[in-house]
């Protein structure tokens, strides 16, 4: 019965050690150091990249990734092979095209890419059927496409610091009713 008890409680153990393990944030410097399937949570913002690092790539059981506040002009194809990513946070960046290397990446559940300089969102947007929370604030978009309602999991999606003018917002929020949308004031703008 002892032994049963042990095996019980050391199993108890490993599964909290586990569970605490896939919560933690690691900082880039120590994600560096950790084996590259055991890092769950990679925080790599504020690093002043211009490009991604190809060490990013090895940490291939990444569920959470924060690249924000990078210097990030660009994101390589490559990124797709980040398949468990279910939060990106790509904020304040200078991304001035949608990744579309994210379009691969179909799990994905929140995306942030507020504050940069992307002016369209590609159809491949339809894609990301898990997808919860859109975060496009402040960036100069002109327009969204159609795919983008046939996300049926969508919640929210911010599009603040952009100037729509009341038909586009009308048209959106009827067209996905389900949706929280967030938009600033409507301009005197035409279509």
């Amino acid at each position: 019965m002892k032994k049963k008890l042990v095996l019980f409680l050391l199993i108890g153990f490993s599964l909290q050690l586990s569970a605490q393990d896939s919560l933690r944030v690691w900082s880039w410097e120590e994600a560096l150091s950790a084996p590259r399937d055991s890092v769950f949570r990679l925080d790599a913002s504020k690093q002043k990249w211009e490009e991604l690092p190809a060490e990013l790539f090895e940490f291939t059981k990444l569920q959470y990734l924060d690249l924000s506040r990078n210097k990030l002009t660009v994101v390589p194809l490559e990124f797709g092979q980040l398949k468990d990513l279910e939060t990106l946070d790509m904020s304040r960046n200078k991304l001035a095209t949608f990744p579309t290397g994210l379009c691969q990446m179909t799990g994905l559940r929140k995306l942030i890419l507020s504050r940069n300089l992307m002016t369209t969102i590609p159809p491949c947007i339809g894609y990301f059927q898990e997808l919860k929370y859109l975060d496009l604030w402040d960036n100069p978009i002109v327009g969204l496409p159609e795919e983008l309602s046939k996300l049926t999991a969508l919640k929210t999606v911010d599009l603040r610091g952009i100037l729509f003018n009341k038909a586009f917002q009308d048209k959106w929020r009827a067209k996905m009713p389900g949706v929280k949308w967030y938009f600033d004031g409507p301009c005197a703008c035409l279509d």
